[in-house]
């Protein structure tokens, strides 16, 4: 008769999975590299890692969404949580746009008169229009205040 609950606890306990294994921490070796906190500055100095880029337009280190003017996707090709950013320069012949992903900054040229003018790089226009609107040829692809 104690066999067979011999055979059953067995049985159970073979079913049981293993326990989980604890992930041990890596532990440096002694030739590792150890991260230093802000050392991922740019050739001018911008740390990059507490937001900070280069703005050609102001000449200095900024978070470019504190400086600029964010624009939302508008472009269903792009991602949805991803903000495009400009920045003008004092008088506002020039555009400094900041895209998604993009290592640097692409500088625009005010054209036109005033009332009737965009900034323009190549195919991208960047024209006032209940806030601002960015274009690539006749697609809209941002619009922000």
């Amino acid at each position: 008769m104690k066999k067979p609950i011999f055979f059953v606890a067995l049985l159970l306990a073979a079913c049981q999975a293993p326990p989980a294994e604890k992930p041990t921490p890596a532990t440096p070796t002694p030739n590792s590299p150890v991260p230093v906190i802000g050392a991922d500055r740019d050739e001018h100095g911008c740390i990059r890692s507490a937001g900070y880029r280069w703005s050609i337009v102001k000449n200095e280190c900024v978070r470019i969404f504190e400086a600029g003017v964010r624009l939302l996707p508008q472009d269903t090709s792009l991602e949805r949580s991803t903000s495009a950013f400009v920045i003008f320069n004092a008088d506002k012949t020039q555009a400094e746009l900041f895209l998604p992903r993009q290592e640097f900054s692409i500088m625009m040229e005010r054209k036109g008169q005033e009332g009737a003018h965009s900034w323009e790089f190549g195919d991208l226009k960047l024209f006032p229009w209940k806030g601002y609107v960015l274009k690539e040829g006749e697609k809209t692809l941002y619009h922000g205040e």
